[in-house]
């Protein structure tokens, strides 16, 4: 719900209607909404889960990365990947939210980083650029309402990601 109609758009009341239980339930796990999506943020990322699959060695590894941006920033998915990433769909929300939204969206970031990094002989700090690159890309995709566009912009983004992806040490 986050990701398709944006932090400030979601109440309690509609979390929990979705959830089939009461807004007094809620109460009873999370102070506040916001403190419910740090915890969805931290834990709940598709692209991690994505990474976190990866076998083999260091090329292995890497080159199961590439295929995953590949499929992230395929055209023919944007609209897809624009509401299951919390990257690209909430940043703006955790820029102007609370500070447990954009702790929460960090530490996303930072574990996506961390996770790219795994077998790589590189700090996840030399992962950051090519995930930003990717995930604001997608995000600009989402408001680009020109198809032709839209794809280009997606096509430059991917050739920019593998560019900046560090080569396996």
């Amino acid at each position: 719900m986050f990701r398709a109609e944006g932090f400030e758009a979601v109440n309690i009341d509609k979390v929990m209607a979705a959830a089939g239980l009461t807004r007094g339930a809620f109460y009873a796990h999370f102070p506040s909404k916001s403190a419910l999506l740090a915890e969805v943020l931290r834990h709940e990322h598709p692209v991690l889960r994505m990474l976190a699959a990866r076998q083999g060695d260091a090329a292995a590894l890497r080159a199961q990365m590439e295929e995953i941006f590949s499929a992230y920033l395929d055209p023919a998915h944007q609209a897809e990947i624009f509401r299951g990433c919390s990257l690209a769909a909430l940043s703006e929300s955790a820029t102007r939210g609370p500070l447990p939204v954009r702790e929460g969206l960090t530490a996303a970031f930072e574990a996506i980083c961390a996770e790219m990094a795994r077998g790589q002989g590189h700090p996840p700090c030399a992962y950051a650029a090519p995930l930003i690159l990717a995930a604001g890309a997608v995000r600009q995709a989402q408001a680009t309402p020109d198809a032709a566009a839209r794809e280009a912009l997606l096509r430059a983004a991917h050739a920019g990601v593998l560019r900046l992806l560090p080569e396996s040490a």
